[in-house]
């Protein structure tokens, strides 16, 4: 489940996540077994916009039946 909600929630951020790798930033989310591990990395004043961002939609994701539908498989 936990590795089901990270490939929705990085599936969400698909397209601000371009943006930022852009930048020179990048995050990563992976399940593990003790939880959700997030790490930011790259060099720019703007790392704890991401951050932020990324942080957000953790807490508020709402999932796409659609988007849900083609990830589960």
């Amino acid at each position: 489940m936990a590795n089901l909600y990270v490939d929705l929630l990085k599936d969400s951020l698909n397209e601000y996540s371009y943006m930022a790798e852009l930048a020179g930033l990048k995050y990563t989310v992976s399940a593990t077994n003790y939880g959700l591990n997030l790490s930011v990395s790259g060099f720019s004043d703007k790392m704890d916009v991401l951050l932020e961002t990324v942080v957000e939609r953790m807490a508020t994701l709402k999932i796409d039946p659609q988007r849900f539908a083609i990830l589960k498989v």
